[in-house]
């Protein structure tokens, strides 16, 4: 069964390559979604595809992942929404450097680049 989970790991998990590991991971395993840094310290992620590969994916950053020390995390699963085409990881930045890097990814004219960094709270 497709869904959505939107994950938040927390620990040790900025600074130690933890979200190109998680998106290295997550497109070997076929999962679409995106992954970024918080400004707590956090990780954040959502996944999209089969359940059971999100909860293998889970399960390998909180376990697996080469440098990080996962403390906790949090799961919220939802049905999925085929909104993604592909898994990319976010860098942690703000203002026009964050408009300009989802304008690259996405090819996204600037409305859309506009509600995009709304919604991830760039400005």
């Amino acid at each position: 069964m497709r869904a959505q989970a939107h994950v938040i790991f927390r620990g040790l998990v900025q600074g130690v390559n933890f979200r190109a590991h998680c998106r290295g991971h997550a497109l070997a395993l076929g999962l679409t979604g995106w992954v970024r840094n918080r400004e707590d310290g956090s990780v954040e992620a959502v996944f999209e595809g089969d359940r059971a590969v999100i909860e293998d994916a889970i399960a390998w950053n909180r376990n697996s992942q080469p440098n990080a020390e996962v403390s906790g995390l949090e799961v919220r699963w939802s049905p999925a929404a085929g909104e993604f085409l592909s898994l990319i990881e976010i860098e942690y930045v703000r203002g026009d450097r964050a408009m300009q890097i989802v304008r690259e990814v996405l090819g996204a004219p600037s409305d859309v680049v506009k509600i995009f960094s709304q919604f991830f709270n760039f400005n």
